[in-house]
């Protein structure tokens, strides 16, 4: 059942957009006008991500879109990395209090989450569910996914992803819902540590 990363590299074919340097101040100014364009009229586009910057930028907006339209967050990530996701709690409030449930599976151990504040804040709140699966060395995609639009990693460790607000064939969102569900439920053979709170618990 294990998908490797480049699987949905060869899937999803980029669209072409200007070049972007991390640490120019205008060039992450155009980025994040481009996102919200995409976001605000739900362009099929392609968004290539290629820093930290840039997935706080995407992930942002991809709440707000979850918020807007009403939709449920599915997330797999590694270990909910603190330099990404407590820059986004704000965020995640917002669509955890519009009635939206955020449901997120991590690859990592439980003791790996002791301290993490995004967690700490999803798990507190009656909507949100974190799962650790116990599986930190297995190699999975990591993505976010609501109604259809997306967010896939293809290389964690510079933050390179691809995303979208719109897939129009609804191939991409598919095979991650599908994906989701089968972590879900069978994990990938290691200790899974099951959130006690589950989504809609009072």
């Amino acid at each position: 059942m294990e998908q490797g990363r480049n699987d949905v590299a060869i899937i999803i074919q980029p669209q072409q957009i200007p070049a972007l340097t991390k640490n120019d101040i205008a060039a992450e100014i155009e980025f994040s006008k481009y996102v919200e364009k995409c976001r605000k009229h739900r362009l099929a586009n392609i968004i290539e991500n290629t820093s930290k910057d840039h997935a706080v930028i995407l992930l942002r907006n991809l709440m707000g879109f979850a918020k807007d339209q009403k939709t449920n967050i599915q997330m797999v990530s590694g270990r909910l990395s603190p330099e990404v996701y407590d820059d986004l709690i704000n965020d995640a409030k917002l669509v955890l209090d519009s009635g939206c449930s955020i449901e997120i599976l991590t690859l990592c151990t439980e003791e790996d989450l002791d301290g993490n504040n995004f967690s700490d804040f999803v798990r507190g709140h009656k909507a949100g569910s974190v799962t650790a699966l116990g599986t930190p060395d297995k190699e999975i995609a990591h993505f976010f996914l609501t109604g259809n639009a997306y967010r896939v990693e293809v290389d964690d460790t510079i933050k390179k992803a691809y995303a979208s607000f719109n897939d129009k064939d609804g191939l991409i969102v598919g095979m991650l819902r599908k994906e989701f569900a089968e972590l879900s439920t069978h994990g990938l053979g290691g200790e899974r540590a099951r959130d006690s709170r589950p989504v809609g618990a009072d």
